[in-house]
Order: C-alpha cells, then structure tokens, then sequence
C-alpha cells in the first residue's frame, strides 16, 4: 500500500481526481519507466491534514532495481488547491523528488534540496528480507 500525507482531503468517499501510481526504475538515467501498478486515492478520514492510505488492488513485487512512488492529480478541472500531497523540509532530506513535465520527461524536481513530498509504501513482511536482501533502505 502507498500512504500520502494529503491536505484538505474531502469528507470521505474518492477524492476527486488524484492517483497514486508505481513505477519501476527502468525509464533510463535513473528514472521511472514501467507502471507497474495506479490506484485512485480514496479518502476515509474528515480530517483537514492526515495521512491517506491506499491499497494496491493486485500485489507486485518490488523490482530487484528499485521503484518510485507517484502522486498524480488527474482531474485537471478540479482546482490545483483542493487536495494535495503536503511537502517536508524535515532533515535529511532524501533528493530523491521528481516532477513529470509538461513535455512528458520526468525531472529532478526544484525543490528537491529543500522539501520531500509525504509519500510512503508500505511493504507485507514476506517481502522485506527480499528487498533488503537486494539493497533497498
């Protein structure tokens, strides 16, 4: 599953246009390729900060070279400020934030050294010893 620390979050049900999605780490240069699994976020909290859990409807495995975590807001006629995935500055820092362009590259985000984005996975216990096995921390 994917937990993201969402800000105004609606009052239950789907919330509005945004999606979590994985993606392995075969896109070249160190960058996303492959979907491996997208989920529509669904909201069970009427909270106006909180962390939002969603569960992966079909299991994967995480890739032996890595994977990444995105937040999509899909519904572009929704606005930018309804919901959203709340940023950190809380040290340290993993760099490892990037952005989907409007051209359709993926990029080192600008905020990179300064904020993470609240994104988690959580993983089940039979795969730990198989991530941490191939070098994932």
């Amino acid at each position: 599953s994917i937990d993201a620390f969402v800000r105004d979050p609606t009052d239950g049900g789907v919330t509005p246009g945004n999606r979590v999605s994985i993606y392995a780490n075969d896109g070249g240069d160190n960058l996303p390729g492959s979907l491996l699994a997208t989920e529509i976020v669904v909201d069970a909290t009427d909270f106006t900060f909180a962390w939002v859990n969603t569960e992966l409807s079909e299991p994967i495995m995480a890739p032996a070279n890595g994977f990444f975590v995105a937040w999509e807001r899909v519904d572009l006629s929704s606005p930018p400020t309804s919901v959203g995935i709340v940023s950190t500055n809380n040290l340290p820092l993993s760099r490892l934030t990037y952005e989907y362009t409007a051209d359709g590259t993926w990029r080192v985000a600008g905020t990179n050294h300064t904020h993470d984005l609240a994104l988690k996975v959580e993983l089940t216990n039979d795969l730990l010893d198989t991530i941490f096995a191939n070098g994932f921390e």
